[in-house]
């Protein structure tokens, strides 16, 4: 015959919430762990240029042929259609694209001071706009 193993009563109440709190924690690590992985600031080269950015988002097309026509070398992640990228930006704690990572800072908040970091890291850059871009600004 088995012998039913009996728990006290403030044991079972607290049972349920402390499972519930080691799944949460859980969650959360695991997260943290993810976002930690993929952030390229852990293992971007000192002075190397990332850029977190989307297809569609004409300040990153403008920064990305600025850099393409200064013939500087740099990395791109679209954050809508890569898990890396998407994982980047969450790690950089950014709220807009693009983003630009230089060694192991991130600049945000605009193309000005993307393109200053960029100048301030060595590298001369000219701003480019390419016709596609000038042409959606243009009034109709």
């Amino acid at each position: 015959m088995k012998q039913k193993i009996s728990l006290p009563p403030l044991m079972r109440r607290l049972l349920w919430p402390l499972l519930i709190v080691l799944v949460f924690a859980g969650v959360l690590l695991q997260d943290r762990l993810q976002l930690w992985y993929y952030n390229p600031a852990r293992t971007n080269p000192d002075k190397a240029l990332l850029l977190l950015t989307t297809e569609w988002c004409p300040y990153c097309t403008i920064l990305r042929h600025s850099l393409q026509q200064s013939n500087i070398p740099f990395r791109e992640l679209d954050v809508e259609t890569s898990k890396e990228g998407r994982l980047a930006f969450r790690a950089s704690g950014a709220r807009g694209i693009p983003v630009t990572l230089i060694g192991q800072q991130y600049v945000s908040g605009g193309l000005a001071p993307q393109l200053k970091a960029i100048s301030d890291a060595g590298y001369p850059v000219v701003i480019s706009i390419p016709d596609e871009v000038r042409q959606r600004m243009q009034p109709h």
